[in-house]
């Protein structure tokens, strides 16, 4: 599948499920190269084994508007990122609670 087929795809089970035709944003789908641009617009490339895939999309339903965002991987991905994704959660558990945020947000923290 390509970019703009998942995202045409996501619209259609979002109108399904009741959402109403007046989206808060289109949705984004970004995968391989696409994926490290937090705004890319679905283009025509074909996910492909080992890629990360971004999806950001959302419904609005009686004046609620939600927004969710979500990485996948496309198979086995490549041991860097396995790397990178440590990194993250590390990164998240120091920056839990108010004083263990601020700590962690210093120079060298």
């Amino acid at each position: 599948m390509t970019e703009k087929e998942i995202a045409a795809e996501l619209v259609v089970q979002l109108l399904r499920l009741g959402s109403q035709s007046d989206m808060p944003f289109d949705p984004i789908v970004s995968s391989g190269p696409n994926s490290a641009n937090p705004h890319a617009v679905p283009s025509d490339r074909k996910l492909r084994p080992g890629d990360l895939l971004v999806v950001d999309w959302g419904a609005t339903v009686d004046g609620y508007i939600s927004d969710l965002t979500r990485t996948f991987s496309v198979g086995k991905v490549d041991e860097e990122y396995h790397k990178i994704h440590q990194v993250v959660l590390e990164a998240n558990a120091a920056g839990k609670g108010c004083c263990s945020a601020r700590r962690a947000m210093r120079p060298g923290g």
